[in-house]
């Protein structure tokens, strides 16, 4: 059964009340509602563990970013807060080179500009790279020469083509190819079966993201700071990816005490320190902005609200209570339900976040719990789920976690119907309840909701219980150690289906060559075209002349140089990210001269 609901009777009628209330205040607020607009996990000021109805993008795409190349030359825009390891669509490949060794990819990072990279990653292995982009770690070198190469260009508006694509891509990468405003990475791997055994390794890459202002200093700085990222999100225009809240709307103040909680040191169990909110993830712009975030704010435990037009931000904290709530503010029956449902409640939180020490992947934090919880829910362990696709640091996740569940098992509300003394709260706030037919003295509640009443002759309050022990956090006890990243191989041959075979294949001869031209499949998977030639109409003594990097359905080609005059016949095959390979198919012949 879900708790009683126990009606205290108002001391104060509504209409007297009202006339102790100047009609200059009454026509300041007239017609405004207040509510905790948005919050963490959608609902977490009440701590209901409830979250928005909509259908959920996954996990990754919820501030994780892109963690595979793909061939996908239009896609939407995506811009990074705080420190993110992403990979990025290939907007860009050429292949040349002796049988076309040497592959150019491009692939964006973000949109506008970042602050720095950091590192780069093929295939999960660092790559290591001197001043002139070239790889210097012995797993990329041969013969003392590197085989990996890698310009990054950080989107800065004034930024230029990218000098060695320009240098050595045919003129396919041209000084106006600047991509200006695009941070991007800039690939070149020069093919070696026994470094590259699995086809083009996946790119990913460590990046610091967009500089944001800092309103407590007034300089614009990279940062990871929670409530800062979050400002930068309201205050960027809907048509660049943001929510677009007018500057004048913000409460500065708001956002720089918030700015101070999320810099305070937490201490950690193992030794050393961490600031107590951090923000850290890709925000794309196709997303649902209240989605974006209500996710942000789950790296803060946070809360907006919006007040005399003006947007608050409160981070999970324990705070002083700004005021006292009386009865004999109250102009009508005040109702109190001391416990929540018994299909709401949960006693044990766990989810998944991104894990920086688990290679950045998406990852199950420990769950968290509280034993003298599940024997008040008769000994049943209750799991509700609460993912942080902003947050990358265990202990950080484990705090979170902790503090949803502590306030929502902090179980009594309030509806309160007050006076218009209750004009200058604001949601979020904590004040000091006083019900004497409740409790003695007074009692902690932060306030859910503020509404004005449909007369405008009071001020109708939701409160929630609060306690200063639901953000207690002692990491000797509290923080638990993350299990070790088990090691997972893909089974061989997991894909057997090869892709589909290229369409409209021509040859023709010249002067010591011969050029072919084929249609690249549609397959998602395809990877690359494999050109094979011979003297004669025999596939099965063909030897392998060239391999051509390409994107599905594109037009590609080859040009076999070098050849002695006479005839020769081609094939190709596709094949696909895991080696696949079509048939050969029907040959066709050039006559080289």
């Amino acid at each position: 059964m879900g708790g009683a609901v126990i009606a205290v009777a108002a001391s104060v009628a509504g209409t007297a009340a009202a006339s102790a209330v100047s009609g200059a205040v009454l026509s300041a607020v007239v017609g405004g509602v207040v509510t905790a607009a948005v919050t963490f996990a959608g609902s977490a000021l009440l701590g209901s563990g409830k979250k928005p109805s909509m259908d959920m993008p996954s996990f990754n795409e919820r501030g994780g970013g892109m963690s595979q190349m793909v061939r996908q030359p239009v896609t939407s825009w995506k811009y990074a807060y705080g420190r993110v390891r992403t990979s990025g669509p290939m907007t860009f490949i050429h292949s040349n080179g002796d049988k076309n060794k040497n592959l150019y990819i491009i692939f964006p990072l973000a949109a506008g500009e970042i602050d720095a990279v950091e590192e780069l990653y093929l295939d999960d292995e660092l790559v290591e790279l001197s001043e002139d982009g070239a790889a210097t770690n012995s797993r990329w070198l041969k013969d003392g020469s590197a085989h990996v190469f890698c310009d990054f260009h950080l989107g800065a508006p004034d930024q230029t083509a990218n000098q060695r694509f320009m240098d050595e891509c045919d003129g396919k990468w041209t000084v106006d190819h600047r991509m200006r405003g695009i941070a991007y990475a800039a690939l070149k791997l020069v093919y070696d079966q026994k470094m590259f055994p699995g086809g083009i390794p996946n790119p990913t890459v460590v990046y610091r993201g967009r500089k944001v202002l800092d309103p407590r200093s007034g300089t614009t700085l990279w940062t990871e700071n929670a409530a800062l990222c979050i400002r930068d999100y309201l205050l960027t225009p809907e048509e660049l990816g943001g929510y677009g809240v007018p500057a004048e709307r913000i409460n500065e103040d708001s956002f720089r005490a918030a700015a101070n909680i999320c810099d305070e040191e937490v201490p950690l169990k193992n030794g050393g320190t961490e600031p107590r909110y951090t923000c850290n993830g890709v925000v794309d712009t196709e997303g649902e902005p209240f989605q974006i975030l209500s996710d942000m704010l789950s790296s803060c435990g946070g809360s907006l609200d919006v007040a005399g037009g003006r947007w608050n931000l409160r981070v999970a904290s324990a705070s002083p209570v700004v005021a006292d709530v009386r009865q004999s503010m109250a102009r009508a029956s005040v109702s109190v339900q001391p416990r929540r449902n018994r299909t709401d409640l949960f006693n044990a939180v766990r989810g998944t976040f991104i894990c920086v020490e688990q290679k950045w992947q998406p990852t199950d934090y420990p769950f968290v719990t509280n034993d003298e919880y599940v024997q008040q829910d008769g000994g049943h362990v209750i799991y509700t789920e609460l993912d942080l696709p902003f947050t990358r640091y265990p202990a950080t996740a484990q705090r979170l976690a902790k503090m949803y569940l502590e306030r929502h098992r902090l179980q009594s509300t309030v509806d309160f119907p007050g006076n218009l003394s209750l004009l200058p709260l604001v949601p979020g706030e904590p004040v000091n309840l006083h019900l004497p037919e409740c409790w003695e003295g007074g009692a902690k509640y932060r306030i859910a909701e503020w509404r004005l009443a449909d007369d405008g002759l009071g001020v109708d309050l939701t409160l929630q219980q609060d306690d200063d022990r639901a953000y207690q956090w002692d990491p000797e006890v509290d923080e638990q150690d993350m299990p070790e990243a088990p090691e997972v191989e893909a089974p061989n041959g997991a894909d057997t289906t090869p892709p589909s075979p290229v369409e409209e294949l021509a040859a023709s001869g010249g002067s010591g060559q011969a050029t072919i031209t084929w249609i690249c499949p549609m397959d998602e998977d395809f990877e690359r075209s494999r050109v094979y030639r011979h003297t004669a109409d025999d596939y099965a003594a063909a030897e392998l002349a060239g391999l051509v990097y390409s994107l599905p359905g594109e037009n590609a080609g080859w040009t076999d140089s070098g050849l002695l005059a006479g005839t020769y016949y081609y094939w190709v095959r596709t094949e696909d990210e895991t080696e696949n390979r079509s048939e050969y198919g029907v040959a066709v012949s050039a006559v080289v001269t």
